[in-house]
């Protein structure tokens, strides 16, 4: 039974880029999520960016604190990757939904600017997206790890879920070792499924 975690993009990005030669994932082909792609170059012509230059898979670029901490697991992650038990996707404040290991730009752009909760809640984009994919890779349960007033609230008409948030926390800081601990925490579960 294959799980999928969400988590939101961060702020703090490795710099630098690599060659990548890969194919599309899900969440970058238009026959897949056509409106999704659509919406998404609206958005990177809103901030006129050249997403083409210095490109790293978005688990590599983001270097948040979440990230680092799910990257001390990274062992567990791919075990669970290639048992075919996890799934990892990611909300972005620049390219809505994307697989880890899409190729992104060194963006910096957060989800309430231009709009972005707004902007990506239009006709539920990032909700049908994500559904389609979970239908599509036979996904059973789906976890969210999403900023309440902000990323989770771009996900709208997402299927059944749990949405896990660290309650009554204050500073950046705190909450997010609060949600890379349930995340782990989830990770470990999964693993002994």
């Amino acid at each position: 039974m294959k799980q999928l975690i969400i988590i939101p993009c961060c702020s703090k990005k490795v710099d630098g880029g690599i060659e990548i030669n890969q194919e599309l994932t899900f969440f970058e082909n238009i026959n897949n999520v056509p409106q999704l792609i659509n919406r998404r170059n609206e958005r990177i012509n809103l901030t006129n960016l050249n997403i083409q230059e210095e490109l790293l898979p978005a688990w590599d670029r983001y270097d948040g604190r979440i990230y680092r901490r799910l990257k001390e697991h990274q062992t567990l992650i791919n075990s669970l990757i290639a048992k075919n038990k996890l799934d990892i996707i990611i909300i972005s404040a620049l390219y809505g939904v994307i697989n880890i290991n899409t190729p992104i730009t060194n963006y910096n752009l957060e989800m309430k600017a231009l709009g972005g909760v707004n902007f990506w809640r239009f006709n539920n984009i990032l909700g049908h997206s994500i559904n389609q994919y979970c239908l599509q890779n036979d996904i059973k349960n789906i976890y969210t790890f999403l900023t309440p007033g902000s990323y989770y609230s771009a996900v709208r008409g997402l299927r059944e879920h749990i949405q896990v948030w660290p309650e009554g926390l204050r500073g950046a800081n705190n909450i997010n070792n609060h949600s890379a601990d349930f995340i782990i925490h989830r990770l470990m579960q999964i693993n002994e499924l």
